[in-house]
């Protein structure tokens, strides 16, 4: 029995995994105490798009509905975004983040036709995951609208999902419910 069950957590967590690989660049954004945590992850497919500029940052920020990103770093930013759910926000803040992990991506929404941005000589593919707190500030400070949003290019997909939830994923709450399944399996025999 205890195989079994671990097999199956094993099984599960591969199975929820691998639908993320497919899903692009997702950025969760929520609000903790007073502070918003934003955590990305995810793969970007660049064909089709083409690096238009360079720069650098020492961290992610938001800016009311308009652009969101994780991590710190040099990024390159790449065009070609073609449809879009329109902007996750009312405001103008501009808020920089006080905390970073991770690589540098995310999305602009004010530059014509936006912009995706990757660590620089991003490999397209190439797993990235990263966050940034942006500490002293809420949904409705920033003027952030609770959604799903999604922006495409030609080839792959941002999606950002602004949610109320003290949690950031539901695959961190189903590996922690399994995980919990599982102990009290393995306790029991």
């Amino acid at each position: 029995m205890k195989f079994y069950s671990i097999k199956c957590f094993f099984i599960a967590l591969l199975l929820t995994t691998s639908n993320l690989a497919n899903a692009g660049l997702i950025i969760d954004i929520f609000e903790s105490g007073n502070d918003i945590i934003l955590l990305g992850s995810g793969s970007f497919n660049t064909s089709g798009s083409s690096v238009v500029g360079s720069s650098s940052f020492s961290g992610g920020f938001i800016t009311g509905g308009s652009v969101a990103s994780v991590g710190s770093g040099t990024w390159d930013a790449y065009n070609g975004i073609i449809s879009s759910d329109g902007l996750f926000g009312t405001g103008t803040s501009f808020a920089p983040g006080s905390a970073f992990t991770g690589s540098v991506f995310g999305i602009d929404l004010l530059q014509q036709n936006g912009l995706v941005f990757l660590p620089t000589n991003y490999f397209s593919g190439t797993a990235l995951s990263g966050s940034t707190t942006i500490t002293g500030q809420s949904f409705l400070s920033l003027g952030l609208v609770t959604g799903s949003y999604t922006y495409s290019t030609s080839t792959d997909s941002v999606t950002i999902n602004i949610q109320k939830v003290s949690s950031p994923s539901m695959l961190a709450f189903f590996v922690i419910t399994l995980g919990i399944f599982l102990l009290r399996t393995i306790r029991k025999d």
